[in-house]
Protein backbone atom coordinates (compact mmCIF):
# COMPACT_ATOMS: atom_id res chain seq x y z
CA UNK A 1 0.00 0.00 0.00
CA UNK A 2 3.08 2.28 0.76
CA UNK A 3 5.97 2.96 -1.23
CA UNK A 4 9.19 1.83 0.49
CA UNK A 5 12.09 4.40 1.57
CA UNK A 6 14.17 3.63 -1.44
CA UNK A 7 10.79 4.68 -3.85
CA UNK A 8 10.07 7.78 -2.18
CA UNK A 9 13.46 9.30 0.03
CA UNK A 10 11.39 12.34 1.29
CA UNK A 11 9.76 10.32 3.58
CA UNK A 12 13.09 9.52 5.26
CA UNK A 13 12.85 13.14 7.49
CA UNK A 14 9.41 11.71 9.00
CA UNK A 15 10.51 8.30 9.68
CA UNK A 16 13.26 9.37 11.17
CA UNK A 17 11.92 12.34 13.21
CA UNK A 18 9.59 9.08 14.31
CA UNK A 19 12.39 7.28 15.98
CA UNK A 20 14.11 10.45 17.25
CA UNK A 21 10.74 11.64 19.16
CA UNK A 22 10.12 7.98 20.88
CA UNK A 23 13.46 7.62 22.06
CA UNK A 24 13.99 10.99 23.50
CA UNK A 25 10.15 10.75 25.31
CA UNK A 26 11.71 7.47 27.05
CA UNK A 27 14.85 8.90 27.93
CA UNK A 28 13.24 12.29 29.24
CA UNK A 29 10.50 10.31 31.45
CA UNK A 30 12.79 7.68 32.51
CA UNK A 31 15.14 10.47 34.35
CA UNK A 32 12.27 11.72 36.31
CA UNK A 33 8.23 10.64 35.54
CA UNK A 34 6.98 11.95 38.37
CA UNK A 35 7.79 15.41 37.11
CA UNK A 36 5.43 17.49 35.46
CA UNK A 37 7.90 19.21 32.95
CA UNK A 38 9.52 15.86 32.29
CA UNK A 39 5.74 14.42 31.51
CA UNK A 40 4.85 16.96 29.49
CA UNK A 41 8.03 17.15 27.38
CA UNK A 42 6.81 13.26 27.30
CA UNK A 43 3.97 14.06 25.84
CA UNK A 44 4.88 17.14 23.43
CA UNK A 45 7.64 14.24 21.57
CA UNK A 46 5.00 11.62 21.80
CA UNK A 47 2.63 13.99 20.12
CA UNK A 48 5.77 14.53 17.42
CA UNK A 49 6.17 10.88 16.85
CA UNK A 50 2.64 10.29 15.83
CA UNK A 51 2.70 13.67 13.77
CA UNK A 52 5.91 12.21 12.13
CA UNK A 53 4.37 8.70 11.09
CA UNK A 54 1.57 10.51 9.94
CA UNK A 55 3.68 12.45 7.71
CA UNK A 56 5.40 9.44 6.70
CA UNK A 57 2.45 7.39 5.76
CA UNK A 58 1.06 10.55 4.00
CA UNK A 59 3.55 11.39 1.52
CA UNK A 60 4.20 7.61 0.57
CA UNK A 61 0.28 6.60 0.59
CA UNK A 62 -0.86 4.56 -2.81
CA UNK A 63 -4.14 6.54 -3.14
CA UNK A 64 -5.92 10.30 -2.27
CA UNK A 65 -8.12 8.92 0.20
CA UNK A 66 -5.41 7.36 2.38
CA UNK A 67 -3.73 9.95 2.39
CA UNK A 68 -6.60 12.71 3.56
CA UNK A 69 -6.80 10.07 6.13
CA UNK A 70 -2.89 10.42 7.37
CA UNK A 71 -3.22 14.28 6.67
CA UNK A 72 -5.77 14.74 9.38
CA UNK A 73 -4.17 13.13 11.65
CA UNK A 74 -1.31 15.29 11.10
CA UNK A 75 -3.57 18.38 11.58
CA UNK A 76 -5.03 16.98 15.08
CA UNK A 77 -0.81 15.85 16.09
CA UNK A 78 -0.37 19.85 15.36
CA UNK A 79 -2.63 21.43 17.17
CA UNK A 80 -1.74 18.91 20.12
CA UNK A 81 1.79 19.63 19.83
CA UNK A 82 1.64 23.23 19.98
CA UNK A 83 -0.67 22.43 23.27
CA UNK A 84 1.66 20.86 25.17
CA UNK A 85 4.52 22.91 23.94
CA UNK A 86 2.60 25.90 25.34
CA UNK A 87 2.09 23.77 28.75
CA UNK A 88 5.56 22.57 28.67
CA UNK A 89 6.92 26.40 28.78
CA UNK A 90 4.37 27.26 30.96
CA UNK A 91 5.80 24.96 33.51
CA UNK A 92 9.11 25.32 32.85
CA UNK A 93 8.80 28.96 33.01
CA UNK A 94 6.97 28.37 36.90
CA UNK A 95 3.76 29.64 35.70
CA UNK A 96 0.76 28.25 37.70
CA UNK A 97 -1.32 27.78 34.70
CA UNK A 98 0.10 24.36 33.62
CA UNK A 99 -1.19 22.85 36.54
CA UNK A 100 -4.63 24.56 36.51
CA UNK A 101 -7.37 22.31 35.25
CA UNK A 102 -9.91 25.01 33.87
CA UNK A 103 -6.85 26.80 32.23
CA UNK A 104 -5.63 23.33 30.64
CA UNK A 105 -9.44 22.79 29.36
CA UNK A 106 -9.48 26.33 27.43
CA UNK A 107 -6.23 25.99 25.52
CA UNK A 108 -7.03 22.12 24.78
CA UNK A 109 -11.08 23.47 23.35
CA UNK A 110 -9.45 24.77 19.98
CA UNK A 111 -7.55 21.75 19.25
CA UNK A 112 -10.93 19.75 19.91
CA UNK A 113 -12.99 22.04 17.67
CA UNK A 114 -11.15 22.04 14.78
CA UNK A 115 -10.27 18.16 14.78
CA UNK A 116 -13.67 17.63 14.89
CA UNK A 117 -14.62 20.44 12.27
CA UNK A 118 -12.29 18.42 9.98
CA UNK A 119 -13.05 15.13 10.17
CA UNK A 120 -17.04 15.91 9.68
CA UNK A 121 -16.44 18.70 7.46
CA UNK A 122 -13.01 18.87 5.62
CA UNK A 123 -12.68 22.43 7.21
CA UNK A 124 -9.21 22.15 8.24
CA UNK A 125 -7.82 19.82 5.38
CA UNK A 126 -10.03 20.03 2.24
CA UNK A 127 -8.28 17.98 -0.04
CA UNK A 128 -4.92 16.36 -0.66
CA UNK A 129 -3.28 16.81 -4.30
CA UNK A 130 0.16 14.24 -5.75
CA UNK A 131 3.42 16.25 -5.75
CA UNK A 132 6.81 15.80 -6.81
CA UNK A 133 7.57 14.16 -3.14
CA UNK A 134 3.93 12.56 -2.64
CA UNK A 135 0.63 13.67 -1.31
CA UNK A 136 0.38 16.80 0.09
CA UNK A 137 -2.40 18.81 1.95
CA UNK A 138 -4.88 21.31 0.61
CA UNK A 139 -6.18 23.93 3.62
CA UNK A 140 -10.26 23.86 3.77
CA UNK A 141 -12.26 27.36 5.33
CA UNK A 142 -10.81 26.76 8.84
CA UNK A 143 -7.15 26.50 8.30
CA UNK A 144 -6.10 30.18 8.62
CA UNK A 145 -7.47 29.90 12.12
CA UNK A 146 -6.04 26.64 12.81
CA UNK A 147 -3.15 28.18 11.74
CA UNK A 148 -3.38 31.23 13.71
CA UNK A 149 -3.88 29.11 16.51
CA UNK A 150 -0.70 27.15 16.69
CA UNK A 151 1.31 30.14 15.66
CA UNK A 152 -0.07 32.01 19.27
CA UNK A 153 0.64 29.08 21.55
CA UNK A 154 4.27 28.69 19.54
CA UNK A 155 4.87 32.72 20.27
CA UNK A 156 3.43 32.92 23.71
CA UNK A 157 5.93 29.74 24.47
CA UNK A 158 8.74 31.83 22.55
CA UNK A 159 7.78 35.01 24.91
CA UNK A 160 7.21 33.21 27.98
CA UNK A 161 10.78 31.31 27.55
CA UNK A 162 12.85 35.26 26.60
CA UNK A 163 11.18 36.68 29.51
CA UNK A 164 12.23 34.04 31.73
CA UNK A 165 15.65 34.68 30.65
CA UNK A 166 15.72 38.42 30.83
CA UNK A 167 14.18 37.61 34.47
CA UNK A 168 16.34 34.90 35.71
CA UNK A 169 19.65 35.34 37.34
CA UNK A 170 20.65 31.80 37.59
CA UNK A 171 23.40 30.87 35.31
CA UNK A 172 21.84 27.26 34.33
CA UNK A 173 18.33 28.82 34.04
CA UNK A 174 19.48 31.29 31.17
CA UNK A 175 21.74 28.75 29.43
CA UNK A 176 18.79 26.93 29.27
CA UNK A 177 16.08 29.36 28.41
CA UNK A 178 18.42 30.39 26.06
CA UNK A 179 18.43 26.84 23.96
CA UNK A 180 14.64 26.65 24.49
CA UNK A 181 14.48 29.98 22.42
CA UNK A 182 16.34 28.55 19.79
CA UNK A 183 14.40 25.45 19.49
CA UNK A 184 11.06 27.84 19.40
CA UNK A 185 12.36 29.88 16.79
CA UNK A 186 13.46 27.06 14.31
CA UNK A 187 10.20 25.30 15.06
CA UNK A 188 8.00 29.09 14.62
CA UNK A 189 10.33 30.17 11.14
CA UNK A 190 10.50 26.50 9.59
CA UNK A 191 7.14 25.79 9.77
CA UNK A 192 5.75 29.54 8.86
CA UNK A 193 8.06 28.83 5.46
CA UNK A 194 7.66 25.41 4.46
CA UNK A 195 3.64 24.88 5.28
CA UNK A 196 2.15 28.08 6.15
CA UNK A 197 3.46 29.98 3.50
CA UNK A 198 3.00 27.35 0.37
CA UNK A 199 -0.50 26.89 1.48
CA UNK A 200 -1.34 30.87 1.17
CA UNK A 201 0.75 31.65 -1.96
CA UNK A 202 -0.84 28.23 -3.24
CA UNK A 203 2.79 26.77 -4.26
CA UNK A 204 3.96 23.32 -3.27
CA UNK A 205 7.44 22.56 -0.78
CA UNK A 206 7.64 19.74 0.93
CA UNK A 207 6.44 20.30 4.37
CA UNK A 208 9.45 20.19 7.05
CA UNK A 209 7.05 21.41 9.95
CA UNK A 210 7.43 17.59 11.41
CA UNK A 211 10.74 17.07 10.87
CA UNK A 212 11.70 21.04 12.18
CA UNK A 213 9.98 19.84 15.37
CA UNK A 214 12.11 16.96 16.14
CA UNK A 215 15.34 19.04 15.76
CA UNK A 216 12.91 21.18 18.81
CA UNK A 217 12.75 17.94 20.87
CA UNK A 218 16.31 17.25 20.55
CA UNK A 219 17.35 20.75 21.19
CA UNK A 220 14.73 21.38 24.68
CA UNK A 221 15.85 17.22 25.64
CA UNK A 222 19.53 18.65 25.48
CA UNK A 223 18.98 21.77 27.86
CA UNK A 224 16.47 19.20 29.97
CA UNK A 225 19.62 16.95 30.42
CA UNK A 226 22.45 19.57 30.58
CA UNK A 227 20.89 22.40 32.58
CA UNK A 228 18.08 20.71 34.83
CA UNK A 229 18.38 16.93 35.96
CA UNK A 230 21.92 17.35 36.20
CA UNK A 231 22.34 20.31 38.23
CA UNK A 232 21.19 21.26 41.49
CA UNK A 233 17.93 24.01 41.45
CA UNK A 234 17.21 25.82 44.86
CA UNK A 235 13.94 23.77 45.04
CA UNK A 236 15.64 20.25 44.93
CA UNK A 237 18.18 21.45 47.44
CA UNK A 238 15.15 22.59 49.68
CA UNK A 239 13.49 19.38 49.43
CA UNK A 240 16.71 17.48 50.39
CA UNK A 241 17.37 19.51 53.08
CA UNK A 242 14.33 19.72 54.67
CA UNK A 243 13.77 15.66 53.89
CA UNK A 244 17.30 14.97 55.00
CA UNK A 245 16.32 17.07 58.69
CA UNK A 246 16.48 14.90 61.60
CA UNK A 247 14.42 17.24 63.66
CA UNK A 248 10.90 17.94 62.84
CA UNK A 249 9.45 20.76 60.50
CA UNK A 250 6.17 21.75 59.65
CA UNK A 251 4.66 24.28 57.53
CA UNK A 252 1.03 25.97 58.28
CA UNK A 253 -1.02 27.58 56.23
CA UNK A 254 -2.91 31.19 57.22
CA UNK A 255 -5.37 29.20 59.11
CA UNK A 256 -2.73 27.16 60.98
CA UNK A 257 -3.67 23.86 58.88
CA UNK A 258 -0.82 21.30 58.28
CA UNK A 259 0.08 21.90 55.07
CA UNK A 260 4.07 20.10 54.74
CA UNK A 261 5.77 18.47 57.17
CA UNK A 262 9.10 16.14 56.48
CA UNK A 263 9.78 12.39 57.21
CA UNK A 264 11.24 13.16 60.50
CA UNK A 265 7.62 14.84 61.85
CA UNK A 266 5.91 11.31 60.64
CA UNK A 267 8.62 9.06 62.07
CA UNK A 268 8.35 10.88 65.27
CA UNK A 269 4.69 10.73 65.52
CA UNK A 270 3.60 8.17 63.88
CA UNK A 271 1.52 9.40 61.29
CA UNK A 272 1.41 9.02 57.33
CA UNK A 273 1.51 12.08 55.48
CA UNK A 274 -2.74 12.35 54.11
CA UNK A 275 -3.46 11.64 58.16
CA UNK A 276 -1.70 14.89 58.43
CA UNK A 277 -2.37 17.56 55.58
CA UNK A 278 -4.98 19.94 55.81
CA UNK A 279 -5.35 19.03 60.01
CA UNK A 280 -5.17 22.05 62.71
CA UNK A 281 -1.57 22.36 63.88
CA UNK A 282 -3.10 21.55 67.90
CA UNK A 283 -3.83 18.18 65.58
CA UNK A 284 -0.18 16.90 67.26
CA UNK A 285 0.19 19.15 70.20
CA UNK A 286 -0.71 17.25 73.60
CA UNK A 287 -3.33 20.67 74.28
CA UNK A 288 -6.01 20.76 71.99
CA UNK A 289 -5.60 24.60 71.99
CA UNK A 290 -2.51 25.06 72.90
CA UNK A 291 -0.75 26.60 69.78
CA UNK A 292 -3.60 28.97 70.01
CA UNK A 293 -3.84 29.81 73.31
CA UNK A 294 -0.21 29.79 74.22
CA UNK A 295 1.96 30.56 70.91
CA UNK A 296 -0.21 32.62 68.38
CA UNK A 297 -0.35 36.00 69.78
CA UNK A 298 3.08 36.25 70.88
CA UNK A 299 4.25 35.15 67.75
CA UNK A 300 2.51 37.12 65.39
CA UNK A 301 3.59 39.77 67.59
CA UNK A 302 7.39 39.48 67.79
CA UNK A 303 7.33 37.66 64.18
CA UNK A 304 9.60 34.37 65.64
CA UNK A 305 9.84 32.95 68.89
CA UNK A 306 12.81 30.22 69.36
CA UNK A 307 13.24 27.81 72.25
CA UNK A 308 9.76 27.87 73.18
CA UNK A 309 8.98 23.98 75.32
CA UNK A 310 6.21 22.35 74.49
CA UNK A 311 5.06 18.31 73.83
CA UNK A 312 4.15 16.76 70.63
CA UNK A 313 0.77 13.95 71.01
CA UNK A 314 1.83 10.77 68.81
CA UNK A 315 -0.54 8.40 66.91
CA UNK A 316 0.18 6.20 70.05
CA UNK A 317 -1.30 8.95 72.10
CA UNK A 318 2.24 9.21 73.77
CA UNK A 319 3.35 12.90 75.03
CA UNK A 320 7.01 13.69 73.54
CA UNK A 321 8.76 16.85 74.85
CA UNK A 322 9.94 19.44 71.97
CA UNK A 323 11.56 22.70 71.69
CA UNK A 324 10.06 24.70 69.32
CA UNK A 325 11.33 27.43 67.14
CA UNK A 326 8.84 29.23 64.81
CA UNK A 327 8.70 31.73 62.02
CA UNK A 328 5.75 33.49 60.24
CA UNK A 329 5.51 33.22 56.50
CA UNK A 330 4.20 36.69 54.95
CA UNK A 331 3.71 37.90 51.27
CA UNK A 332 5.25 40.96 49.29
CA UNK A 333 1.92 42.55 50.98
CA UNK A 334 3.43 41.76 54.23
CA UNK A 335 0.06 39.83 54.84
CA UNK A 336 0.49 36.52 56.87
CA UNK A 337 0.56 33.56 54.42
CA UNK A 338 2.01 30.94 56.71
CA UNK A 339 4.17 30.08 59.87
CA UNK A 340 6.76 27.88 59.34
CA UNK A 341 8.22 25.40 62.71
CA UNK A 342 10.76 23.48 63.54
CA UNK A 343 10.71 21.14 66.29
CA UNK A 344 13.66 18.91 68.12
CA UNK A 345 13.07 16.27 70.46
CA UNK A 346 14.48 16.69 73.90
CA UNK A 347 12.98 13.51 75.34
CA UNK A 348 16.37 12.05 76.46
CA UNK A 349 17.91 15.81 77.14
CA UNK A 350 14.30 15.87 79.76
CA UNK A 351 15.59 12.22 80.57
CA UNK A 352 19.35 13.67 81.57
CA UNK A 353 17.64 16.81 83.59
CA UNK A 354 15.44 14.13 85.56
CA UNK A 355 18.39 11.95 86.78
CA UNK A 356 20.43 15.42 87.55
CA UNK A 357 17.92 16.94 89.09
CA UNK A 358 17.26 13.24 91.21
CA UNK A 359 21.19 13.20 91.70
CA UNK A 360 21.12 16.70 93.13
CA UNK A 361 18.22 15.82 95.16
CA UNK A 362 19.58 12.76 96.55
CA UNK A 363 22.72 14.23 97.61
CA UNK A 364 21.16 16.97 98.88
CA UNK A 365 19.17 15.06 101.12
CA UNK A 366 22.75 13.06 101.69
CA UNK A 367 24.36 16.50 102.71
CA UNK A 368 21.73 16.72 105.31
CA UNK A 369 21.72 13.74 106.91
CA UNK A 370 25.71 14.13 107.21
CA UNK A 371 25.57 17.73 108.36
CA UNK A 372 22.98 16.54 111.00
CA UNK A 373 24.66 14.01 112.28
CA UNK A 374 27.98 16.00 112.65
CA UNK A 375 25.88 18.24 114.06
CA UNK A 376 24.68 15.96 116.77
CA UNK A 377 28.14 14.19 117.21
CA UNK A 378 29.27 18.03 117.88
CA UNK A 379 26.73 18.00 120.33
CA UNK A 380 26.76 15.09 122.00
CA UNK A 381 30.74 16.04 122.64
CA UNK A 382 29.95 19.13 124.07
CA UNK A 383 27.22 17.56 126.53
CA UNK A 384 30.26 14.74 127.36
CA UNK A 385 32.97 17.21 127.93
CA UNK A 386 30.70 19.08 130.35
CA UNK A 387 29.37 16.18 132.26
CA UNK A 388 33.56 15.08 132.49
CA UNK A 389 34.17 18.85 134.26
CA UNK A 390 30.85 18.45 136.55
CA UNK A 391 32.42 15.06 137.51
CA UNK A 392 35.65 16.57 138.03
CA UNK A 393 34.37 19.39 140.78
CA UNK A 394 32.21 17.06 142.42
CA UNK A 395 35.48 14.88 142.96
CA UNK A 396 37.19 17.90 144.37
Amino acid sequence: MHIYLFQNPYVILPFMGFFANVILAIYILSKNSSNLENRLYGLFASTLAIWSAADYFQFSSDSGQDALFWARISTICAGLAAFFLLLFFLEFVKNKLARKKIAVAVLLLPVLFFSIMDWQFNAVTESVRLSWWGYESAGGVLFGAYVIYILLCTIAGLFLGYRFYKRSKNFNEKKQAKLMILAISILLVGGTFTEIIPQLFNFSMIPLTSSLTTCTVIIIAYAIGKYKLMSISSAIAAETIINAMSDSLFVLGAEQAIMLVNPATLKLLGYEKDELYGKSVNFIFATRDFFKKNILAELLEKGELYNFQAFYLSKARKQIPVSLNLKIIKNKAKQLIGIVGIARDITEQKKSEEELKKKNEDLELFNKIAVGRELKMIDLKKKIAELEKSIKKDNL
